[in-house]
């Protein structure tokens, strides 16, 4: 997710400055398409050394509070890929943060600004609302997830059809 995140930032002429990643293989490809960037393995790290204007947090939904709690602290806006957090009461509680530091932490939600999201509103727009809905959810290299890591991936993958339903249909 943290690639499309650095690709949309920079196609709105952003600048991505830093990428934070344990896993340095992975830093080190994704920083491959964004050469000025630095990378580091943990934010703090990263805090230390550059302050960037947003933080977009990339990263399992167990993460969020604390990655996103340090950036606001830092007076850092925060993007975070949805879910913004594990449960309402987090979820309150990092809007708090955000609102005391006077930053925006906004959760963020690819779907709705995709090619194919698009054309399904022209389409509904033209034609009405649906009569019938079927949908399949595939995921990338779900098949080499241990068998618990594959039902926290259901989890989060999910809400999408539910939530792209929503939006198309009001």
């Amino acid at each position: 997710m943290g690639t499309w995140h650095a690709r949309y930032a920079v196609r709105n002429r952003a600048q991505v400055i830093a990428i934070v990643d344990p896993d340095a293989a992975a830093a080190n490809r994704l920083r491959a398409g964004f050469p000025a960037a630095v990378t580091f393995s943990d934010l703090a790290t990263m805090l230390a050394a550059v302050t960037p204007d947003v933080a977009n947090i990339c990263t399992p939904v167990q993460t969020h509070a604390e990655l996103a709690t340090a950036a606001l602290e830092r007076r850092i806006h925060v993007m975070v890929e949805k879910p913004l957090a594990v449960d309402a009461a987090q979820t309150r509680q990092l809007l708090d943060i955000a609102d005391a530091a006077g930053m925006v932490l906004c959760p963020v939600y690819q779907f709705p600004f995709q090619h194919g999201f698009r054309q399904a509103e022209s389409w509904l727009r033209a034609h009405g609302p649906p009569l019938r809905v079927d949908l399949t959810i595939c995921s990338a290299g779900a098949e080499r997830l241990h068998p618990f890591g594959s039902e926290r991936l259901i989890r989060e993958i999910l809400p999408h059809p539910m939530s792209v339903l929503c939006m198309l249909t009001g």
